[in-house]
């Protein structure tokens, strides 16, 4: 009986031994590309701590250098600091339990002979491997015009014909491009349509830097545009006639105002598209000593 109760405890204390067997080494593999000399390069894959601290050794074509940990997915922002590796030997960093980090390694590569592949060995972690994104970069055709530069897909179809002429044409033409008018800035305004739906919208009007000769001022006026390639810019078509009151709302400042502006009396309920609202504003001096400006806020409805 003594005899069993050894061998059930030797059983027992084996299989305790093999429940916790420690964490083996995870190989983070780090290339370091044609050409680098940043100070730092980083790995592809991502190691989660499994405790708070890990340990790292330097692998396969890494010798002596430092190693840093960046942080991708963390609660407490803290600052890690670069851990001199030595090839052959271990360190130990503190690090913060269950959040995700790259590994990153000094080592620079300034000959043309290709990215070189290194390695650090760590334990103590999960590891991920996120899928680098091909980055395509598409350059669209872009027009200038008066020292701006336009997107061509973005100009209606009259603009671009009205670009095609000579100077002459134009100059006979009772066309002018919508997308190149361009506004008085010195007055500072900005508007930008928010909370929008397909009857209404807020829009933000801020003043901000410029300095207007009087006082910035607007009425209740105010015009709804939709865009279409054929014909760019044009008025959306009006369910209704009105007529304007003639109240003047005071712009302040080196701040912002905002107005809730329903259009569905006049121009009823907005379909898909892409669609401008434009109000004019004054900078008032005095009585019949004054400028306006039509400044414009662009929103989609997109369902």
């Amino acid at each position: 009986m003594k005899k069993l109760i050894t061998l059930l405890l030797t059983f027992v204390c084996v299989l305790g031994m093999v429940g916790c067997s420690k964490i083996e080494k995870q190989e983070i593999e780090i290339l370091i590309p044609t050409g680098s000399t940043e100070t730092f390069v980083y790995s592809d894959e991502e190691i989660r701590p499994t405790g708070n601290k890990i340990t790292i050794w330097a692998g396969a074509g890494l010798g002596d250098t430092e190693v840093i940990l960046k942080p991708v997915e963390v609660k407490q922002e803290n600052a890690y600091e670069p851990t001199y590796l030595t090839h052959g030997m271990s360190v130990k960093m503190d690090v913060e339990k269950g959040g995700w980090f790259k590994i990153g390694v000094s080592v620079q590569n300034d000959s043309d002979r290709g990215p070189i592949a290194v390695s650090v060995e760590v334990e103590g972690v999960e590891v991920r491997t996120t899928e680098k994104a091909e980055t395509v970069e598409v350059f669209a055709e872009t027009i200038t015009y008066n020292g701006k530069e336009y997107i061509k897909s973005e100009l209606c179809n009259d603009t671009l014909k009205w670009l095609e002429l000579s100077e002459e044409e134009r100059a006979l033409s009772s066309y002018f491009p919508p997308e190149f008018r361009i506004f008085d800035e010195a007055w500072g305004i900005t508007l930008t349509a928010e909370n929008v739906t397909s009857t209404s919208a807020t829009i933000r009007c801020t003043q901000s830097e410029a300095e207007p000769t009087g006082e910035l001022q607007t009425g209740s006026w105010y015009i709804l545009e939709t865009w279409t390639k054929e014909n760019g810019w044009q008025e959306t078509p009006r369910f209704a006639q009105v007529v304007w009151t003639e109240e003047a709302y005071k712009i302040p400042m080196d701040d912002t105002v905002e107005w809730i502006i329903n259009w569905e009396w006049l121009y009823g309920k907005l379909p898909v598209g892409k669609y401008r609202i434009g109000k004019s504003i004054m900078d008032f001096r005095e009585t019949g000593d004054y400028d306006t400006a039509t400044y414009y806020a662009e929103f989609e409805i997109v369902k």
